[in-house]
């Protein structure tokens, strides 16, 4: 083993496949101070622009995260099987926390 960058835990011998790199194929994604500014896919239904549905449960008046990924077992536990939109698509105008605290006039 030797002293440089090039040997890893997961590459003791230092051996090169092309232009890989282990460490970045091991642990992506990983910790960096950089940020994504696009994500490239062919997918056109992701939940930017299609509803999906969740499972809202409430515990002690408080809503809570759910195990449950079907309305079956969401709602045979007491939850309640809602279809969720992007606020972005609904509410265009609302653009911060306060002002979309300020038109909700429903509590959930």
């Amino acid at each position: 083993q030797g002293n440089t960058a090039i040997y890893t835990r997961q590459d003791r011998a230092g051996t090169k496949y092309g232009y890989e790199c282990p460490e970045e194929r091991d642990y992506w994604p990983y910790i960096s101070p950089w940020a994504d500014i696009a994500m490239l896919t062919s997918n056109t239904k992701s939940f930017n622009v299609k509803p999906r549905y969740d499972c809202i449960e409430t515990r002690n008046d408080v809503r809570t995260s759910t195990k449950f990924n079907n309305e079956v077992n969401c709602t045979s536990h007491g939850g309640k099987w809602l279809l969720l939109y992007s606020y972005l698509e609904k509410a265009p105008g609302y653009t911060t926390q306060a002002s979309c605290e300020r038109a909700s006039n429903s509590q959930y």
